[in-house]
């Protein structure tokens, strides 16, 4: 469960608040306030990340496998009930069996979204690397969160930090491996804010934001052949 909230802390609620959803896909395109549409891309399920080394001799044959890097979301069904709208659709690869059918209920409220995503994933698959969604911004400046830091944690990896409130630039999270994959992430987070956007859960989410897409990631060879395109990445995995 995840509620996108325009600065939903400081009580900034009665503005002209909306949003637009791609019907074919069950993406949302826009969320605008006072006109100004605040994503610069959709914002989306997310199963894909790059890899990262252990995936390499471990589960990369379970994501060809499943063709998990060239899937996307797509809807069936749309049912609007006054402020609530309830998605139900699918996410695979093209041409291919889905890997998991889903359902997105979507509230609007005084200034922000509640998202509430439900799925169930195939038989044939045994393996996802992430569930979770994910959309850009206009380059952020300050992302403030309460969660696990300041270094990058993860379910497995989150000892040697502290959960407390950090703060830190996107656009200077570069990556820090000479093999660029997957990084960034910060476990346990509470809510996470940014120039002009809220996310919080009502259970505990990881998160990440950085100056690269994860196809970025995916593709570069190298951490030199990694460019910036003046946009902040927000990844939040359940």
């Amino acid at each position: 469960h995840f509620e996108l909230s325009e600065y939903k802390f400081e009580n900034n609620v009665g503005k002209d608040f909306d949003y637009v959803l791609d019907e074919k896909t069950g993406k949302i395109t826009e969320i605008n306030v006072n006109g100004k549409n605040i994503l610069a891309s959709p914002l989306e399920i997310n199963l894909f990340r790059a890899y990262i080394d252990n995936d390499r001799n471990r589960n990369k044959g379970l994501w060809e496998d499943t063709s998990i890097r060239d899937s996307f979301q797509m809807v069936d069904s749309i049912v609007k009930n006054g402020n609530v709208t309830t998605l139900k659709g699918y996410y695979g690869p093209y041409a291919y069996e889905p890997l998991m059918c889903y359902q997105m209920d979507i509230t609007k409220g005084d200034g922000y979204l509640d998202i509430d995503l439900s799925y169930r994933t195939k038989l044939h698959v045994v393996f996802l690397p992430r569930v979770g969604l994910k959309f850009a911004l206009n380059k952020q400046n300050t992302v403030r969160y309460l969660g696990h830091g300041d270094g990058e944690s993860y379910i497995d990896k989150h000892n040697y930090t502290v959960k407390d409130v950090f703060e830190f630039n996107p656009d200077e999270n570069l990556c820090p491996y000479i093999k660029p994959q997957e990084y960034g992430s910060h476990y346990l987070t509470d809510y996470v804010k940014f120039n002009n956007v809220e996310v919080y859960g009502k259970k505990p989410f990881s998160f990440s934001a950085t100056p690269y897409s994860q196809l970025e990631l995916f593709r570069a060879q190298h951490d030199f052949e990694l460019n910036k395109d003046g946009l902040t990445y927000v990844t939040i995995d359940a």
